[in-house]
């Protein structure tokens, strides 16, 4: 049966949605006795930041903590477990050394079990990612050299003037939600930049989740595995929700552009529409589990929601995705094709192809044949679905 011969579903309430997930909004409510089975011993640390000055806006410690829940939720769905320290003081100060008890907080609970450290704080502040590298250095805490800590230094939220810090998002949670107002506070643009609170672009955000929601709420539940030999329509999805999980999985874990992992998730979630009347329900039921997956550190009610529709299981007892590397590997590659070290041709050929196919490909590029008529080739270097180059006399 294709997913548009499913009955239709009622419009995404959030405030009900929310009411089913209490407790999400919060990456501390994942408690110990909560936590998936596949918890490691190891602790990662995410050390949060305040915005600035105990005045500072409330939109501003929002976004901070839009950022650090995000954080470690995807951690704990890695199997790690998580742990968050809000120092009273900023970092980089006169105060600076009156925070003992945090100190040895993380002497004794985090850095004697764990390497792992990520520190959200604002851009302004970009000296307190250094002053605490150096005062857990001092404590013998981490090496100076190896310091194992990630810093995310966020920019300045605004209004709709682009100049003035924002002063509460409040009535945008109460008129699209928590999930949707936090997920757009990540979604607006690089975390470093100052970027404005644009009510246009949040309603996108709003809408992008109402329709994976409906996505999952349209399916029945408990579907078995996608076909085993996919072809057509059902190897594209499939292949499309293995690059996204390799796509996000990388972007969160290297450089924190988190805007960037949710606009791959939101184009997977887009393709996966456009090609559900032409899938199994299996297959578009597996898209749409993961996509949820990948957008619970996001938007935990939804992607919770959504989850529970199409498994019964709630997302944060469960692994997060791993892609398989038989769908990542594409079927055609752009070889690039040099004599003596100059680009002079690119062509496609099959991933499976041999050297030997590779470099007569390569010969029968009218650019590469002009290029090396009359020369003497003195040594041929192929680069497996890369380059081949012709090193002539």
């Amino acid at each position: 049966m294709p997913a548009s011969a499913l009955a239709p579903t009622t419009a995404y309430d959030f405030r009900k949605v929310q009411a089913r997930w209490p407790g999400l909004s919060d990456h501390p409510s994942l408690s110990d006795e909560r936590a998936p089975a596949h918890t490691s011993h190891r602790t990662y640390y995410v050390l949060q930041m305040p915005p600035g000055s105990p005045a500072s806006p409330p939109a501003a410690q929002l976004k901070s903590n839009a950022f650090a829940d995000a954080l470690a939720r995807y951690h704990r769905l890695r199997g790690r477990r998580t742990s968050t320290e809000h120092p009273d003081h900023p970092l980089g100060t006169s105060q600076a050394p009156a925070w003992p008890e945090l100190l040895d907080s993380l002497r004794r609970n985090v850095l004697g079990a764990s390497d792992n450290l990520d520190l959200i704080f604002p851009a302004t502040k970009i000296d307190q990612a250094r002053q605490l590298t150096k005062t857990l250095a001092r404590m013998d805490l981490m090496s100076t050299k190896a310091p194992h800590i990630r810093a995310l230094a966020l920019g300045l939220l605004t209004g709709d003037d682009h100049h003035s810090p924002m002063a509460t998002a409040q009535p945008y949670i109460d008129r699209y939600g928590a999930d949707t107002v936090g997920c757009y506070m990540i979604f607006m643009g690089p975390h470093q930049h100052d970027l404005p609170f644009s009510e246009p672009q949040i309603a996108g955000a709003h809408r992008f989740l109402s329709r994976l929601w409906r996505l999952a709420h349209g399916l029945p539940p408990h579907l078995g595995a996608p076909p085993r030999s996919p072809v057509g329509a059902d190897l594209q999805l499939l292949r499309k929700t293995h690059q996204t999980i390799d796509r996000v999985t990388n972007t969160i874990e290297s450089d924190f552009h988190f805007h960037v992992a949710i606009a791959s998730i939101m184009g997977f979630v887009s393709e996966s529409i456009h090609v559900r009347d032409r899938v199994q329900p299996q297959t578009i039921r597996f898209a749409t589990e993961t996509a949820a997956s990948l957008l619970f550190p996001f938007a935990p009610h939804c992607a919770a929601d959504a989850y529970h529709q199409l498994t019964g299981k709630r997302v944060w007892e469960r692994p997060w995705p791993t892609p398989d590397p038989a769908y990542l590997r594409r079927e055609q590659l752009q070889i690039v094709v040099q004599v003596d070290g100059k680009l002079q041709a690119r062509f496609q050929a099959n991933h499976d192809a041999t050297p030997e196919q590779l470099k007569q490909l390569a010969r029968d590029c009218a650019p590469v044949r002009k290029r090396i008529a009359g020369r003497q080739i003195q040594r041929e270097v192929v680069v497996p679905g890369r380059l081949v180059n012709f090193v002539t006399n």
